[in-house]
């Protein structure tokens, strides 16, 4: 009787929650009373009826788990993503400063018909199912692309940017970035997956460069700034964290 009082106004509440959310919203509702409940009474009643309380809990708690596993949809990401990634990376070149454009092509093509040199930053992120892009068409509407973007409308100069001011601490021409994510890896697996893969954009990187290409300081720095992002998974890991 304490769940389901015989009041009109109850039973039109639960009709709405079912029409508005569904099963998985009766299931929050019953919960959620039933937590309350056993705060409420644990300090009155007795020991057992406190247990048989809390199982009824944990019971909802497990059924609302599986609804939300079953219901969840599982999103796929852009093509060439994690290890199929393009090799020779994506750029983003900043052609005002609210408009960035993004292409593929190594620095040499990037930089063709100037008479400077190209300057490219470097940007690599490795982690789980965000930097893989999960849920996205394309990588410039990801995580990894709009990281990039940003870098570029700190780092790098438009073609209407000719005051010295405007260019304090935008040293470069591009933004050159590489994503490599897999979705479900916990820390250990970036690390046995996905940093192999930053130790081979360095060694293309230094490779690639000759002295007169458009990456006259690779050698100094191949890679300018890495982003890491994991942990979700290993926080739904049952094993502890002394396993990692």
């Amino acid at each position: 009787s304490h769940y389901f009082p015989r009041d009109k106004n109850y039973s039109q509440n639960i009709s709405k929650i079912i029409h508005n959310h569904g099963l998985n919203g009766v299931i929050s509702l019953l919960a959620r009373r039933l937590a309350r409940l056993v705060i409420k009474t644990a300090k009155t009643l007795t020991s057992k009826v406190v247990i048989r309380a809390a199982s009824a809990t944990a019971g909802l708690f497990v059924l609302q788990a599986l609804y939300v596993l079953v219901k969840t949809p599982r999103l796929s990401p852009p093509d060439k993503s994690g290890v199929n990634f393009p090799r020779e990376g994506l750029s983003v070149s900043l052609q005002n400063e609210d408009r960035c454009r993004i292409e593929k092509g190594s620095a040499d093509s990037a930089g063709k018909g100037s008479k400077t040199k190209w300057r490219e930053f470097r940007l690599v992120l490795i982690g789980d199912s965000p930097v893989e892009g999960i849920g996205n068409s394309h990588h410039s509407v990801a995580l990894s692309g709009r990281t990039a973007e940003a870098f570029a409308k700190l780092v790098c100069r438009s073609g209407r940017e000719h005051d010295d001011r405007a260019l304090k601490g935008k040293q470069y021409d591009s933004v050159r970035y590489w994503s490599y994510g897999k979705s479900g890896l916990t820390a250990r697996g970036v690390n046995r997956e996905m940093v192999p893969l930053l130790h081979r954009v360095v060694d293309d990187v230094v490779s690639s460069s000759n002295g007169d290409t458009a990456a006259e300081n690779c050698f100094e720095k191949p890679i300018h700034a890495i982003v890491l992002l994991c942990g979700v998974n290993n926080v739904l890991d049952p094993r502890p964290t002394t396993f990692y």
